[in-house]
Parts: C-alpha cells; sequence; structure tokens
C-alpha cells in the first residue's frame, strides 16, 4: 500500500508522543526546570509539526471513499493525537507558570491618583471568565462571534497560531464546525481556516436578506396573546439591533419599522395602539422607542390577566349536576328507546 510507510510514521509519533506524556510525570521534582520544561515543548511540537504534515499528506492521497476501510481513519487516530497533544501542551505550560509565576503589582506600588487607584484595585478583582460563544452558522449571529472571538482570541498577542485554530475550532458547531473539518490543527492553517470563515459569512448583502426575511416574514397575529406579542416585539428587535450592528442606519427607519410591525398586531391590540398615539395630540410620527414601550407593557398586561383568570377558575368551586333519568318507553328501563336490547331484538314490523 503506497501509503502505509505514513501510517506507520504516523504510529511511532503517536507513541512517542504518549511516551513522552508519561516520562515528564514520572519526572523527579528537582528535574523540573525552566530550561527542561521548554525542551520538552519544542520536541512536543517537533513531534506535532511531523504528525499534521504527514497527516496531509495521507489524506490528499487516499479518496475518502477508501478511507472507511483502513484502521488509521476507522479508530481516528487524528483526533486521539489531537487530544493528546493538547492536554500535554497544557501540562508543560502549567508547569511552566509555576516555575515563572507572572509578577504582580503591590497594592503599595501604586500612585493614589483616581486613575491608576482604579486599575490598582482592578487587579484584586476576580472577574467571571468569559467564554466564546459556539458559531453555528446563523448569519445573524456571526458579527458578535467575530467581535469578541478577534478581541480575545484574534489580535491575542499571547497565543500562538496553533493556540488560536484550537480555540476557533473548538468553537463551532453546525454548519461552520463542518466547513473547517478538514483543515488540520497546524499554526500555518489559522489564517486560512480564519479567512476561510470570514468568506463564508461576512457578507453582509446576505446578512442584511437574511435578517430581512426574518423581520418580514413574521406572522400575524389573529387574536391577542402575551407570548405572540412578545415573540413579535423580541424577534423585531433582534432584526434591528443586528442591522444596526453591521452598520445599517435604522436610527431614520422608525416610521417604516412601526409600520411594518404594527401591521402583525391583532385588531385590539391595534385599537389599543392608535389610541395611545391619538392621546399625544400632536401630528409628530412616533418614534420606535414609544411603540416598543407599548408592546411591553401590553404583554406584560395580558400575562397579569391570563394569570388572574387561571387563578380564578381554579378558586371557582365546582357544582355538581344530579344525573337525569330516562325511562325506555318500551321495557320501562332507565335507557333511552333506541338504546333498549329488548326493543332490538324485535322485527321491523312489531318496531
Amino acid at each position: 500500500m503506497e501509503n502505509e510507510p505514513l501510517i506507520v510514521l504516523q504510529d511511532e509519533l503517536k507513541q512517542n508522543i504518549s511516551k513522552a506524556q508519561i516520562n515528564f510525570k514520572k519526572s523527579p521534582r528537582d528535574r523540573i526546570t525552566t530550561t527542561y520544561v521548554e525542551a520538552r515543548l519544542n520536541t512536543l511540537e517537533l513531534y506535532w509539526s511531523k504528525f499534521t504534515n504527514n497527516h496531509d499528506q495521507i489524506i490528499t492521497k487516499i479518496d475518502k471513499n477508501n478511507r472507511s476501510q483502513i484502521e488509521y481513519f476507522e479508530e481516528d487516530v487524528y483526533s486521539n493525537v489531537e487530544e493528546n497533544y493538547y492536554i500535554y501542551k497544557g501540562e508543560l505550560n502549567t508547569a511552566l507558570q509555576k516555575l515563572n509565576p507572572m509578577p504582580s503589582t503591590s497594592r503599595e506600588e501604586c500612585n493614589f491618583k483616581q486613575e491608576d487607584d482604579v486599575k490598582c484595585y482592578s487587579r484584586d478583582v476576580k472577574l467571571p471568565r468569559i467564554t466564546i460563544p459556539t458559531f453555528s452558522g446563523n448569519y445573524t449571529e456571526w458579527q458578535s462571534f467575530y467581535d469578541l472571538f478577534t478581541s480575545l482570541i484574534h489580535n491575542n498577542g499571547h497565543l500562538d497560531e496553533v493556540q488560536k485554530l484550537h480555540y476557533l475550532k473548538s468553537s463551532l458547531s453546525g454548519d461552520a464546525e463542518t466547513l473547517l473539518k478538514g483543515v488540520p490543527v497546524t499554526g500555518n492553517n489559522y489564517g486560512e481556516a480564519w479567512n476561510i470563515l470570514k468568506k463564508r459569512y461576512d457578507n453582509k448583502r446576505y446578512v442584511t436578506n437574511y435578517i430581512f426575511k426574518k423581520f418580514f416574514g413574521q406572522r400575524n397575529i389573529t387574536q391577542e396573546s402575551a407570548f405572540n406579542i412578545k415573540q413579535l416585539l423580541d424577534t423585531s428587535v433582534e432584526c434591528i439591533n443586528a442591522l444596526k450592528h453591521i452598520g445599517l442606519p435604522t436610527e431614520y427607519w422608525d416610521a417604516i419599522l412601526i409600520y411594518i410591525i404594527i401591521s402583525k398586531l391583532d385588531e385590539n391590540s391595534l385599537k389599543q395602539w392608535e389610541e395611545t398615539i391619538s392621546a399625544d395630540s400632536t401630528d409628530e410620527i412616533p418614534k420606535l422607542q414609544k411603540l416598543t414601550t407599548f408592546l411591553e407593557t401590553r404583554f406584560r398586561t395580558l400575562e397579569m390577566i391570563d394569570s388572574s383568570n387561571y387563578k380564578s377558575k381554579l378558586m371557582r368551586p365546582k357544582t355538581f349536576h344530579a344525573s337525569i333519568e330516562h325511562q325506555c318507553s318500551f321495557c320501562k328501563g332507565n335507557h333511552y328507546i333506541y338504546n333498549c336490547k329488548e326493543f332490538v331484538k324485535l322485527s321491523i314490523e312489531k318496531r
């Protein structure tokens, strides 16, 4: 088999990484120095670089239809080694941090100016860990994911390219995850992977059309309902904010946005909205904020009414109706004549 030597090499590299991790854990404390750990890190990166390069050659030479017959793919060797690589590398980096802790600024070293005072105290505050939201390929979520990932990972100078690609792939699901599935986790591939995502999802025209479709496609409310009005409000606000986020001037669209939203309302809610506007005694076009406040108040009111009606039904005394007896005119039994078994037995002439 043409690729057998490469697969054998992959197995050797897999064993080398596993043995190196086991031996590191067995290392005596006096041997674990900064130089020692850094040397192990360099060796690990060398193993991983060879492993990913071999993997790239294997997947380009073996057709997808034939991979299920090869043990290397059947046992998902690449994913197993990749996971082991990150675990071992994490252990080495943790050891380095313990050997070289980050210097902390003491409280006395701070100047007692207001701005410096805030900075010093902020070092003592333990903020909650920021987690990157998973991006599934939903176009409306791309911009917020892009901004957060760029800030925390892409522009982070403390992370190397391999770590950035690992964070990127672990933050994806659905269609977005499938898009980068064939990109191996190597430093050289991070820029390519990031550009693939941007090319697919950083498309303002497509995103705009997607948001408009969602906004205009909301169903008309046929009868007043707290749930339906709340859903109309939440979806509308979500779409408007998404359009604003990609740079569209939604602050000038109040009139058209109000028209579209109120066209979805039930008759009673629409009547109350018009009464609210008429009470202002002005010809000014209402602001979108006024409509969102009205809808917020409206669905909360309906929720309270629904809750009160439910409680009153529970507290309402139960009434029991005495059963009315019906006497059969044929056999004098307690049933209607058409349910009488004796009557049914008679011939048609006698009935």
